[in-house]
């Protein structure tokens, strides 16, 4: 297993799976998306363009929700802020 600095690092190289202790990534058709503690959709990125939008509702949804933010680089590497809390429920099909 991977650190969570590791992980953001493979997310934002165009990774499509990966794992560490709390957050993981999870590829889709169109997308793949970058979840914390299983549920929590920090990021996307389109699986075409390599964009990534970041779910920043999180930033500060728990001290070490947002450690997992600072430690996958979510802050200075998103091309896309929006200020929501999306959840795996709301993804439909991946």
């Amino acid at each position: 297993m991977v650190s969570n600095r590791e992980l953001g690092k493979k997310f934002h190289s165009g990774a499509r799976k990966g794992q560490s202790n709390r957050m993981s990534i999870l590829g889709g058709k169109k997308n793949t998306y970058l979840v914390d503690y299983g549920w929590a959709v920090l990021a996307v990125r389109d699986n075409t363009t390599g964009k990534v939008t970041c779910y920043t509702g999180w930033d500060g949804h728990s001290s070490t929700t947002s450690r997992h933010i600072s430690e996958a680089d979510l802050r200075s590497k998103c091309h896309r802020k929006v200020n929501e809390k999306k959840q795996v429920s709301d993804l439909r099909g991946l």
